[in-house]
Order: structure tokens, then sequence, then C-alpha cells
């Protein structure tokens, strides 16, 4: 039990670090929705932009025997952090990653060493249409596993529905056999939900490699031992319809809170750009803090982000005081 209560601090301190963007937004909120009232309030959250702003979004890396517990840990906290308003809370399970077969790649980059990458994962349904063939079946099947990937990774590989892969495990496991049973869009590629991807529902990414993905699957198979273990993401929205100005303080005034040692100052400080997170994901007003570079960073200091320290003497400038 201590074992696992020392793993949730991170998880926490996850949830905590993207709670405090939730409340930054309401409290930006609160002059303008205290001049026009509570349906202003309630409109302007209801946009997309700040449906995106003011959602918790929580990543983390979890063991497959802990994510049970995860999973009742962000939900449990969620509802606390939201001041007992309703939420929503949208999951997606990934694997690790693994390399596509060479011979899907162009003549002229198949002697390439680093592979083109894809990853499997369970997507909220709700977020994905069907544009060639199914989506997998939600039960999990035996033999090859089914599978459908984005339409514009399926486009820029030529696979359609009915071909199969082998999928190679990168992180030494064995590979894996896939039947294309489908080709899918997302509804909404801005919407809050694709935060949680590494690929922003775009469905490729280049760089010195291609990462194509994810393959979508049944809900089961990340968790069924069938493929590696990935990142596990929540998205948490608040209904705000029945939101009221004279509630906003209460969400405002969430605590920041935990012993000694449990990572709150380097929480602050990866919030106000001084620091840079080495992993996972942390992002602030469309801020991508994981991979600003220096430049960026002190822009971000300087035009979206402010602070005062906690040691009184450091917030004056002695020639002036």
């Amino acid at each position: 039990m201590v074992r696992r209560a020392w793993v949730y601090r991170t998880l926490l301190g996850a949830a905590l670090l993207t709670v405090l963007l939730t409340t930054s937004v309401l409290a930006a909120l609160t002059a303008y929705s205290g001049a026009i009232g509570d349906a202003a309030l309630r409109r302007s959250l209801a946009e997309q932009r700040a449906a995106a702003e003011a959602a918790l979004v929580v990543k983390a890396n979890v063991p497959e025997e802990d994510r049970q517990a995860a999973d009742v840990a962000v939900r449990t906290g969620a509802r606390t952090l939201f001041d007992g308003l309703p939420v929503r809370v949208r999951t997606l399970l990934r694997s690790g990653p693994y390399a596509l077969p060479p011979d899907l790649r162009p003549d002229s980059a198949r002697d390439d060493e680093n592979p083109d990458l894809t990853y499997f994962a369970a997507l909220d349904r709700t977020q994905v249409r069907a544009v060639a063939g199914r989506l997998p079946r939600e039960a999990a099947t035996a033999g090859d596993i089914e599978a459908a990937l984005p339409q514009s990774a399926a486009r820029r590989l030529g696979v359609t529905p009915g071909d199969r892969l082998t999928v190679t495990d990168r992180l030494d496991g064995p590979p894996v056999r896939v039947l294309v049973i489908g080709v899918y869009r997302p509804v909404n590629a801005r919407a809050p939900y694709w935060q949680l991807d590494d690929l922003g529902g775009r469905g490729v990414k280049a760089s010195s490699f291609t990462t194509y993905g994810p393959l979508l699957t049944a809900p089961a198979v990340p968790t069924s031992g069938r493929v590696s273990v990935g990142a596990s993401g929540w998205l948490v929205s608040a209904d705000y319809s029945s939101l009221t100005t004279d509630r906003i303080d209460a969400l405002r005034e969430a605590a920041l809170v935990g012993a000694s040692g449990s990572g709150k100052s380097t929480l602050m400080n990866i919030l106000a750009g001084l620091d840079k997170p080495t992993a996972g994901a942390a992002r602030v007003a469309g801020h991508d803090l994981l991979t600003m570079s220096a430049r960026e960073r002190l822009a971000y200091r300087r035009r979206t982000v402010g602070f005062v320290w906690q040691q009184t003497s450091r917030n004056l400038l002695p020639y002036l005081t």
C-alpha cells in the first residue's frame, strides 16, 4: 500500500499541474463574468478553446496492475478539484512503440536505420468515425488483432481494410500480427480529447522517422497482455451548465497541498517555465512545456504566466524598496 501511494504521488501531481490551469482560466474570467453575469460565463466556458484549456488532462506511465487504482485516483481527485461539479471522464490507453514493416516505406527510405513507428490504443468511440470498413469489435477477438488506421496514415502507407501487417515491439516483446479492418478519422481533431494522443489526432508525425497512429483496437487489447504497456491518459471535462460566478472563488482557491518532497515546488517551477520536464506532458494555454525552446520558454515567462515567490524578499527589488 505504501509503495502504491508513492507511485500515485506522481500521478496526482500531474493532475494538480493541469488543474492549476483550470483554476487559472476560471480566475481570469472572474472580472469578465462578474460584469456580465452567469450566462456569459457559461457561454465562454462552452467555447471550444476555453473547454480545452479548462479541462483536466492527466497522462502517466502506469503499470498494468495499477491502472484500475490510477483510474479511481483520477476520478476521485477530479470530483474534489472541480468542487463537486458534474464531470465526464474520457480515457486513452495505449501500448508502447512498435516498428512498422519496412516494405511500407518509400524505396528511398527503406535503408534508413530508424524504422517508422506505430502504437495501439483504445480510444473513446464517441471521438472517432469510420470512413472505410468498420471499427474493431468492442470485445477482443482471438487471432490477429483487429485494428483501424487513421485516414491520414492509411493514405500515406497505402494500407486498406483487409490488409495484414506484422509489427515489431521496440521494447523487445514478441511481434504482433494485425488485421486492418477499417479506416477512421477524428470527429473533431481540435476537440480537447486529442490532447491525450501523442499525435494530436493528426495520424502522422514526421521527424527523423515517422510515427503513424494510433492503431485503434478493442478496449480490452491494451490491458490484455497481447501488446506492450504504454501511457494511460484521462481527460476530465466539467459540466459548467450550472456554474455561477459566486462559485468561481471556491474553484480558484483549490489548494496545492502535499507532504514535503512530494513535488509541489517542482510542479510550480514546471508550470512557471523555470524547470523543463523530461518526460510526460505539460501544457498551459496551448504551450507545450516539454518541447519549447529556450527562446520560446523566455517568451512564455514574459507574456503568459506570472508568479509570486513564497519568500517575500524575493518579490522585492532592493534598489526600489
